[in-house]
């Protein structure tokens, strides 16, 4: 059976890519585009590759410019939708899964290949597949890197791995920055075999070399963002190891998905632990690499590595930043089943059943009537509608929420929608001013509702707020000796804002 689905593996391959693409379009259509998605659309739209560095330079966006340019170049040709944007992050989600097989069916078996694949459904790697961010392609470099050293460090070495190694490498940062530590295994790796096989190869330290040159024109946007780093958003939300990991594994551990994952690698090591007991060398197969297994445990420790290094850099960390160490976790496991029990191809069948039946069960899923609908942020929100009727203008709260409401708003009303800025009033009280900065910077390049907080009440003194979303606003007014009343509740409150005169 095993031989029959390897020969058949592409047929098989175009099945599972199917259900995702399927599952992951339905969701695409669903979701609404949440701020930080809109912050790629908007960049995207400001015209050229050239503007758009313009304008990442400027500190507009904390992320590199790779995902905006692909953006913008899609949207030349299919326009702007809730698919054709996050198209990028789709493809990439999709290449990881393809290139987790290629790594784990080539250390165990076409089974553990196709649990490996369909691993990364089951994490919070799914949810950012459908993001118009970077973190799809990340997954993408990550696996493309992985799978590229490995090729690159065998005896079917050639060329184009090594191309593909030092594009995948140099790609992942000019995605996000954090992708920078995807260096770090293939380096430890490589040195380790280099060392024990008492010989050079320079050519492959040449396509890592040339991946780190090619990403140096980034020190220029990292030190736009460099300026803000005392007073990120993400030091006050400080993240531990454990908080991490859950955030990565949080979904596959809590189904039965990774119930079967654990059982079946504690089957695993049952197993070799009898065969050792046995004396049985020959049923255990042979060890990977040293330097793979290098390669490997340091892969894994990626998250750990990331926060020292968001700690001396003064910034925080979230979780969603690491979103690439998904890779490494998903292929350690099948191969870890796969090479402690390398003869019991019933163990890895079953595992690989319970992921098919599952997978197509939460495909089927996705298209039950009703479960997945659209709703229009904007128009669907009754404090809004009720402002709007009742003012020519109406200041919200939260940045967040305030540029998914104005982007979803029809465009005679976007002028009457907008986000107050006061970075020294948001570091302040807040302690970040985060959203206030790049919303002025922004606001440079394209049109987003903002206006300053001194000339908008210089002009009124009376005005609707809407609270949603935490925000700097309110403990302003009544600093500056203003009254601030209900005028209705619901998702949030309106309030009429009066200043002295």
């Amino acid at each position: 059976m095993t031989d029959w689905i390897d020969r058949h593996r592409w047929i098989v391959l175009a099945l599972l890519s199917a259900g995702l693409f399927a599952a992951a379009i339905v969701r695409a259509f669903a979701k609404p585009f949440w701020h930080d998605e809109i912050y790629t659309i908007l960049l995207a739209e400001t015209g050229s590759p050239r503007l758009i560095w313009a304008a990442f330079r400027d500190g507009a966006d904390q992320m590199p410019p790779l995902t905006s340019w692909l953006t913008a170049a899609i949207h030349r040709v299919a326009g702007t939708g809730p698919l054709v944007t996050r198209l990028p992050a789709l493809i990439g989600f999709w290449i990881a899964t393809l290139a987790l097989f290629a790594i784990v069916r080539r250390r165990t078996n076409v089974l553990l290949g196709i649990v490996a694949a369909l691993l990364l459904f089951w994490t919070a790697a799914f949810r950012y597949s459908i993001e118009a961010r970077g973190y799809g392609l990340t997954l993408a470099c990550a696996g493309l890197a992985l799978y590229a050293w490995g090729e690159a460090a065998s005896p079917r070495a050639r060329a184009r791995h090594r191309w593909l190694l030092g594009g995948a490498l140099a790609a992942g940062v000019w995605t996000h920055d954090y992708a920078v530590l995807l260096f770090l295994p293939v380096v430890a790796g490589e040195a380790v075999r280099q060392l024990r096989q008492r010989q050079l190869d320079a050519r492959t330290w040449a396509a890592i070399a040339a991946a780190a040159a090619v990403c140096t024109p980034l020190a220029l946007v990292r030190i736009a963002a460099a300026a803000d780093a005392g007073t990120f958003w993400a030091r006050g939300e400080p993240e531990t190891l454990a908080g991490l990991y859950r955030f990565l594994l949080n979904r596959l551990m809590t189904t039965y998905v990774g119930v079967a994952l654990v059982a079946a690698l504690a089957a695993a090591v049952v197993v070799r632990s009898i065969e050792a007991l046995r004396h049985s060398a020959a049923d255990r197969g042979t060890p990977l690499p040293l330097h793979e297994r290098i390669a490997g445990v340091v892969a894994l420790a990626l998250p750990a590595v990331a926060l020292p290094i968001a700690e001396l850099a003064g910034t925080g960390l979230v979780a969603r930043y690491v979103l690439f160490a998904l890779v490494p976790i998903a292929a350690a496991v099948p191969i870890a089943i796969g090479r402690l029990a390398p003869r019991h191809t019933l163990l890895h069948a079953a595992l690989c059943a319970c992921l098919v039946v599952a997978f197509g069960k939460e495909v089927a899923d996705t298209f039950t009537p009703g479960r997945l609908a659209f709703r229009n942020p904007a128009l669907a929100h009754p404090l809004l509608r009720a402002a709007l009727d009742q003012s020519d203008a109406v200041a919200v709260t939260g940045g967040i929420w305030h540029l998914q409401l104005w982007y979803y708003s029809p465009p005679e009303e976007r002028a009457r929608i907008v986000y107050l800025v006061d970075p020294d009033s948001a570091a302040r009280i807040l302690g970040t001013d985060t959203v206030d900065r790049n919303f002025l910077r922004l606001s440079r390049y394209v049109p987003i509702g903002v206006q300053d907080y001194g000339e908008f009440t210089a002009d009124r003194r009376t005005f609707l707020v809407l609270e949603y979303g935490r925000g700097w606003l309110l403990q302003r007014i009544e600093e500056d000796g203003g009254e601030l009343s209900v005028v209705q509740m619901g998702p949030g409150r309106l309030l009429a804002a009066r200043l002295p005169r």
